[in-house]
Parts: structure tokens; sequence; C-alpha cells
């Protein structure tokens, strides 16, 4: 998935730049969802991940069942939505990184791993910077998707 949506994300990115005339430099078009699109973001991001729990706490994959399918869940479904979320330059995609960074969090923790740990926080900690940088950015420009 990933490298499909890297190519078209590439793409994307590049018809909705702006040029800043007065420093040459390229900026991103930040767009931002609204109440409704969060609402049925949200909905997808709950049903998808009970439904992948019941499908990993049921269904063999390489004939064993997963050890936790809760925390898998909860990792694998946000990374979807926000690579999607990253690719169409929604700022909402820094909410779904900042859950899957915060379940990898604890994920490495468990594992015993303290760089992993540093790492996912490290990358938490960007997910609000992000958030708030993109927030400002889609505040600039009225692009609401989705309603208010």
């Amino acid at each position: 998935m990933y490298f499909i949506t890297m190519l078209y994300g590439m793409y994307a990115w590049a018809k909705r730049y702006d040029k800043n005339t007065k420093t040459e430099s390229l900026e991103i078009k930040a767009r931002k969802l609204g109440a409704l699109g969060n609402t049925v973001t949200a909905a997808i991001f709950l049903v998808g991940t009970m439904l992948y729990y019941i499908f990993l706490k049921n269904v063999p994959v390489f004939g064993t069942l997963d050890s936790d399918p809760f925390v898998d869940s909860i990792t694998s479904v946000p990374a979807y939505i926000a690579q999607l979320f990253m690719v169409l330059g929604f700022r909402e995609q820094w909410i779904y990184w900042f859950i899957l960074d915060a379940g990898s969090i604890f994920l490495a923790a468990r594992a015993g791993s303290a760089v992993m740990v540093a790492q996912f926080i490290f990358w938490t900690l960007n997910c609000v910077y992000g958030y708030l940088t993109w927030s400002r950015l889609s505040g600039q420009r009225d692009d609401k998707i989705g309603g208010r």
C-alpha cells in the first residue's frame, strides 16, 4: 500500500503546491475535514479496528493466531487512514499517526526496546507539532471537506 500511495502522493502533492513568490519556496495547501468528515472517519476507524481485531483473533495467519490482536489492530487501521489523509493533504492525518505511534510505544515497551520507545515518543511529539502546524496552514484557507 505504501508504495502505491507514495507514487500517487508525489503526483497529488505536486498539484497542490503554491509557489510563494516572496521566498521562492513551495508551500503545501493543507486541508481539513469538517464535522461530518471527522465523524465518518472516526466511525471508519472504530468499525475497521473492531473488524480487524475480530479477524486477527480468529483467523490464523501463517498458521498461528495473533498474540495481541487488539494492539495490532489499533496500530494497523490508523496507519491506512493516516497514509490516505497524508496523500490527500488533510491535517487529520496527524491524529491517526498519533494513535499509531502511541500504540507503538506500548508495543516497543513490552518488547523491552528502549531505543524504539524513545523513537516512538519522538514521533508522537512530532504528531502534535504536525497537527498544530497543519491546523495553522489549513486555517489560512477555507477548504473544509465534509461540512462545518
